[in-house]
């Protein structure tokens, strides 16, 4: 019998989604080789080769994903018939749509934690930030402002 989907992710209406997020498709069961899934992506996004590993199929994506944008996905399945003596693969042109999402990207980096917090801290503590996702070293160290203008330096 064909697969039945059980979730898709990013979740839907999902917020602060990673530019380099993938799309995975959950399903109740392995995949054979007698489905394909593709994924139908507005604003319009090339993916690469999908990789299955068990009931989990995974869409990466060539390009990052804009920032501060909303996405919508849909996921289709379709039957394939494959003739292993001639070696030849017949992917049946009706889709079915099993699933959707719409997902919104994180508009800018920001700070996912921070320390040290409150009053009274110590002058000589470090401060640390943490961001939801990578950031580029030189332009990060050269917006990070201190006020009153303190002596440091960056660690990663």
């Amino acid at each position: 019998s064909i697969p039945v989907w059980q979730s898709i992710s990013p979740a839907n209406a999902a917020v602060d989604v990673l530019p380099d997020a993938p799309v995975t498709v959950t399903f109740d069961k392995p995949l054979s080789d007698v489905v394909e899934v593709t994924i139908g992506l507005t604003p319009e996004i090339s993916f690469t080769p999908p990789t299955i590993t068990g009931n989990t199929i995974t869409f990466s994506h060539t390009a990052l994903f804009q920032k501060g944008t909303a996405y919508a996905a849909k996921a289709f399945l379709s039957t394939v018939k494959r003739d292993y003596q001639a070696k030849t693969t017949v992917v049946n042109e009706e889709k079915i749509e099993i699933g959707t999402t719409a997902f919104t990207t994180i508009a800018a980096p920001s700070i996912q934690a921070n320390s040290p917090t409150g009053t009274g801290v110590d002058p000589a503590a470090a401060i640390q930030l943490t961001f939801k996702q990578a950031m580029d070293r030189q332009s990060t160290q050269a917006a990070f402002a201190v006020a009153p203008t303190t002596a440091g330096v960056f660690t990663w």
